[in-house]
């Protein structure tokens, strides 16, 4: 998305909700005086509809937590990778994705024991985007 048009697509979020797919690229390169604000979860809500969805950098657990009760029974694809701010706390939000096949999760704050449940728990996960953490998590995997 281009840079000039973002804050007006993000205040004006809501307007999108039959979205299928919603990349919102790098928000904003992790620079937090910029964080996504209200209006952009009012949207998420009404996003009952989305498969893909990518938020790098400035993803938050709140953030996960609206998106699976939009649309965990809809979204297949979801990257959050570099997003420092999603942590284990999510992980229960994130099994609520029922049919989700993607996850891109490198460089968030999952620890090797949450990785290692997200591994085992996401039935229909077919592909980790850069899985170079796998490692450290199949430690945890008896």
């Amino acid at each position: 998305m281009p840079k000039m048009i973002r804050p007006s697509v993000l205040q004006n979020l809501s307007e999108f909700c039959e979205l299928r797919k919603l990349d919102l690229g790098s928000s904003s390169g992790g620079r937090k005086e910029q964080m996504l604000n209200t209006s952009v979860l009012e949207g998420l809500e009404k996003m009952q509809h989305l498969v893909q969805f990518s938020l790098k950098y400035n993803c938050r657990n709140d953030i996960l937590n609206t998106l699976s009760n939009s649309c965990r029974n809809t979204l297949k694809v979801l990257d959050v990778e570099h997003s420092n701010q999603v942590t284990d706390e999510s992980i229960p939000t994130l099994l609520k994705f029922s049919i989700l096949t993607e996850l891109g999760i490198s460089r968030t704050n999952f620890t090797a024991n949450g990785q290692a449940i997200i591994i085992m728990e996401m039935k229909e996960l077919k592909t980790l985007t850069r899985g170079d953490f796998l490692c450290d998590a199949l430690e945890w995997i008896d």
